[in-house]
């Protein structure tokens, strides 16, 4: 039954998806545009509603999305099919099943990556309360930080359409995922003719390889005493964080010649800086819902924009043609405020990109229409406006810095990873025909690498991490924007020699396919097709009945041990019932939060009453209004603790037990007067 519920989901989102794009593309030219389009202001408009009035649960409303979905699809059959509509469904479809491949191999939300993170920004928004909603990971602030929006739109999916959390987010993620691919076909039919060079252009997109990916197999040499898995998982992963990270595995001599560091006598501690590149194309097999997706999402848009508007002989005879334009550039215009609420690390970036383009429009003698791009930019800030009025208030412990010497990238690491976009710049700024848009992306393309090596956005880590968070999304949206935009551009170019050199570089950066065709067919698929995300847990019966009980009793705030400072197991039980945790990671909330030292100490009272040490444990749950608290396998290890707190709680908590753990109860205490 669930497959069952699960496939009807699916097939509902997309039906829907389809009716939006055909109603939208009455208004747009190109249906990956309208779909694009409206599925931003679809989300960016309840976005705004909500912070006003939360609209709560949503059920009721997808069968009336769906009848005018259908509706719209019956009533315009003809015109879509002269248009090229399905076969832009087409696209869509074959980029969402390529996600949904890799979400259905490895559907699980668990502390790999930031899956567990991006469950918790989901989850945040799955009450369709007044936003900013209720922090559930530090009650009772409030969740109000710089990555918002994406979250919110999966939460809203999920509302629509009944979901949990944890389907919405793998569902979302497949859509959000399918979108890039879509707008990189439509880019690339405005300049290339041949649909085999608009394949490789989106191949080399998605499949996700950078400059280091030929080096990850030249540099290192499997141990005899290294398992193949670990290996093959170390490959996948090495090609995106191949600086700091696989480099300094290098055993070869060709690796150990070129990319050994010599230690630093005037700081002998000095640890090789981790600057890793996750394009596009990574993000399907690392499997998270993180906002750089989103942020290469709104960098597709941008450039999908801009090809509608520079493809060649763009007639403007009609009143039509002419409003689409109009449109086209208050879109454009609107991507730069939408970045700071899906990823504000990119923003400056996008506002680059833009810039970029306006500069070169007024070079060319053709310039931009200021009322459109000027109002669409300012109408993006008026709909966020609530959303950053909180955000404003928050205290912030990141700013622009200088890097210093020692921060800087090594020159052979440098080239390594960003040879393609230096190759790719240097084309596009030697054509002649400067009047061509690859112009305005070469200087785009150069002003983000030379701004990636000069600033950085000095967040509170620190070390071998300076720089680690910049890099990792700034050379993640300059590779995407490099292969999609300059790359379908030259590909296009009269000059043999840099057609050469695009299909030259995309067969490069596609080896990284056989890193994942062998990462995937050797990792286990233990919870294959449990899109619910949970099936890692609910295969303990215990655990699952806990899981089972949370999700149905009454809203209240649940505690459970702190395994860790982030990255593991803990809160993962009020996390996939939608519950209230007294504690999350402390580890990331002090990323996030500046004034962190409440959260230390409590903390340490959660420590210290998980063994069995802290005074008064039942006053100080009351004082803190907790109403569940989980007893789970990791804390059978201390059964002394479980006998002091059991007797500490009698009369104020009852004890439900759900299973054993090595001899020792598994369960949950319940505040007396709760069901």
């Amino acid at each position: 039954m669930t497959l069952i519920h699960t496939a009807l989901a699916f097939v509902l989102v997309l039906v829907n998806l389809a009716g939006l794009t055909a109603a939208v593309g009455h208004w747009l030219p190109g249906y990956a545009l309208a779909r694009a389009a409206g599925i931003v202001i679809l989300a960016l408009s309840a976005f705004f509603v909500e912070h006003f009035v939360g609209l709560g649960r949503l059920g009721w409303a997808w069968p009336l999305f769906t009848a005018a979905a259908l509706y719209v699809l019956y009533r315009e059959r003809d015109v879509l099919r002269i248009n090229g509509f399905w076969r832009a469904e087409g696209v869509f479809l074959a980029g969402f099943c390529y996600a949904l491949f890799w979400r259905i191999s490895f559907p699980s939300i668990h502390p790999s990556s930031e899956r567990i993170t991006n469950l918790y920004f989901v989850q945040n928004y799955m009450g369709g309360g007044q936003l900013p909603p209720l922090d559930l990971w530090l009650p009772p602030m409030r969740f109000d930080f710089y990555y918002a929006l994406q979250h919110y739109a999966a939460a809203l999916l999920g509302r629509i359409f009944d979901l949990s959390a944890g389907l919405s987010l793998n569902l979302a993620a497949c859509v959000l995922m399918a979108l890039p691919i879509s707008l990189a076909w439509d880019f690339t039919s405005r300049f290339l003719k041949k649909r085999v060079a608009r394949l490789l252009i989106v191949a080399t997109l998605a499949i996700g390889g950078t400059g280091a990916t030929p080096f990850v197999h030249l540099v290192h040499e499997r141990p005899v005493d290294t398992p193949p898995s670990v290996d093959i998982n170390d490959r996948t992963w090495g090609s995106a964080r191949f600086i700091g990270g696989f480099d300094q595995k290098a055993n070869t001599l060709f690796g150990q010649t070129l990319f050994a560091q010599a230690p630093s006598e005037s700081d002998p501690g000095f640890k090789a800086r981790e600057l890793p590149s996750e394009n596009y194309g990574y993000q399907f097999a690392l499997g998270d819902f993180h906002p750089p997706a989103g942020g290469f999402f709104v960098l597709l848009l941008a450039l999908g924009l801009m090809g509608r508007l520079e493809a060649p002989n763009r007639p403007l005879a009609t009143t039509q043609d002419r409003r689409e334009v109009k449109l086209m550039t208050a879109l454009l215009g609107l991507t730069v405020p939408l970045q700071i609420a899906t990823n504000a690390w990119v923003f400056p970036l996008q506002g680059l990109l833009i810039l970029a383009w306006i500069l070169w429009r007024h070079g060319c003698g053709r310039r931009p229409d200021w009322v459109a791009l000027i109002g669409g930019g300012l109408l993006g800030g008026l709909f966020l406006y609530p959303f950053l009025t909180g955000l404003s208030k928050q205290p912030s412990a990141s700013a622009i810095s200088f890097v210093t010497a020692a921060d800087h990238t090594p020159w052979p690491q440098f080239l390594a990873v960003l040879w393609p976009v230096l190759l790719f710049i240097a084309l596009g700024l030697l054509r002649r025909e400067w009047r061509h848009p690859t112009t305005a992306l070469a200087i785009a393309a150069l002003a983000i690498l030379l701004m990636s090596e000069l600033v950085f956005v000095d967040d509170p880590t620190g070390d071998q991490y300076q720089r680690t968070n910049t890099t990792m999304k700034w050379w993640g949206y300059l590779n995407t924007m490099n292969i999609v935009g300059l790359g379908a551009l030259l590909l296009a170019s009269q000059s043999r020699l840099a057609r050469a050199a695009v299909i030259g570089t995309c067969l490069t950066l596609n080896l990284y396919a056989f890193d994942l065709l062998r990462y995937w067919s050797t990792t286990p698929k233990t919870e294959f097709g449990q899109l619910n995300g949970d099936g890692v847990y609910t295969r303990d019966p215990a655990t699952r009945e806990m899981l089972r009980y949370l999700a149905n009793a009454p809203t209240g705030v649940v505690m459970e041990s702190m395994g860790c400072g982030a990255f593991c197991d803990s809160g993962i039980h009020a996390l996939f019932s939608g519950k209230p945790l007294l504690l999350g990671w402390p580890m990331h909330i002090q990323t996030w939060r500046v004034n962190s030292a409440s959260m230390w100490i409590r903390k340490d009272d959660i420590d210290r009453f998980y063994r069995g040490e802290l005074q008064q444990p039942a006053q100080w749950l009351i004082a803190n209004e907790v109403h569940y608290v989980v007893w789970s396998h990791r804390d059978t290890r201390n059964a002394k603790a479980w006998q002091a707190v059991n007797s500490a709680l009698a009369g104020h908590y009852g004890w439900k037990e759900f299973g054993r753990g090595n001899g020792e109860p598994l369960g949950i205490w319940v505040k007396s007067g709760a069901p």
